[in-house]
């Protein structure tokens, strides 16, 4: 079975990641899944350990990995973790075009419908949490992770802030803070706000003493 790997983690990872995410944003209003997102991370397994620090219980991210299979029914776009505390971030990356977030208006002054892409995003999320509670605290989860209770969290990441009107981010931001699985927060950002927070991140890193 495909498992995490073990990384040593460095600020420059960090800032490396945000150069290599300002590059990639910057020639791309839009991005595909499979064509752009996907190879850009599996390319950088050492970077992707970077995206630990967006887990607020996440202290010190030592492991990660790239399109993870979850037991052969399931693959998840990333994950990482923190192996001495236990606590992992499940990510499922989707594509970055107009409608990814939220559909077009039915109508003038109707509210826009969640979009395909962020549904499919966020079902697979369900999915992964069903399948890991499935499993239990298995030799199989113990062999995968480095432990058998981890502490996971998810993360959905889609779309652009440029797609985006301020009832369409009010939206998303509420259910970022309220909508879970099993009690597992699920955080949804776009790929701006990913690397906005990134950014805030390795300055806090880089300022520390």
């Amino acid at each position: 079975m495909r498992q995490v790997e073990a990384l040593e983690f460095n600020v420059a990872q960090v800032l490396e990641l945000i150069a290599d995410l300002e590059l990639l944003l910057g020639q791309h209003d839009s991005l595909s899944e499979r064509d752009d997102i996907l190879p850009f991370f599996a390319a950088r397994l050492d970077r992707v350990l970077s995206l630990g620090l967006l887990n607020p219980e996440l202290a010190v991210p030592t492991c990660a990995a790239v399109e993870l299979s979850l037991f052969g029914d399931f693959i998840c776009d990333a994950v990482v973790g923190d192996s001495a505390s236990q606590t992992f971030t499940f990510i499922e990356f989707e594509d970055a075009g107009p409608t990814s977030l939220f559909a077009r208006a039915p109508g003038r002054g109707r509210r826009r419908p969640w979009g395909a892409r962020f549904e499919k995003g966020f079902s697979q999320i369900v999915d992964w949490a069903w399948r890991l509670d499935d499993e239990g605290s298995s030799n199989a989860i113990e062999t995968m992770l480095g432990c058998r209770n981890p502490a996971i969290s998810y993360m959905l990441v889609i779309g652009r802030d440029t797609h985006l009107n301020d009832r369409d981010r009010d939206r998303l931001r509420w259910r970022a803070a309220h909508v879970g699985v099993k009690g597992a927060r699920v955080n949804c950002m776009t790929f701006d706000r990913m690397l906005a927070l990134l950014r805030a991140r390795a300055l806090f890193a880089t300022r520390r003493p």
